[in-house]
């Protein structure tokens, strides 16, 4: 998938709230919304995982890029570091890098990454 993409449409947005959804076997499901009590908009999905390190939620905003393409370098712990090139190199997958608010960084090792953006509501909102 062309990160470029995503991020280019999420240009309409100015923050997102995200959440894991669910990991189950090798598939990551993160949804996202700029509220998501009643609803989410986009659903972004990770397969072949190798590695997560992301927080159950956390906040993007426009002032950063959404999703990127990195390289192992961005570690400075030398066991992190090593585990990252082995299952970097060794099993062709890809290093994904979404900024948080407060320039946090959450990473995602996987084969793909695909997304959706669909409107999918929970309940009723009282407003």
């Amino acid at each position: 998938m062309d990160t470029n993409l995503l991020n280019d449409i999420l240009k309409e947005y100015n923050w997102l709230d995200l959440e894991v959804k669910s990991f189950i076997d090798d598939k990551l499901l993160i949804i996202a919304a700029e509220d998501l009590t009643y609803s989410h908009d986009l659903e972004i999905i990770f397969t072949g995982v190798t590695y997560v390190q992301v927080g159950k939620t956390w906040t993007w905003t426009k002032e950063s890029t959404f999703l990127e393409i990195v390289y192992p370098d961005v570690f400075t712990d030398p066991a992190l570091k090593s585990y990252i090139y082995e299952n970097y190199y060794t099993k062709g997958t890809t290093l994904f890098k979404f900024l948080g608010s407060e320039n946090q960084s959450y990473y995602v090792i996987a084969n793909s990454v695909s997304f959706s953006k669909k409107s999918m509501r929970y309940k009723q909102s009282t407003d």
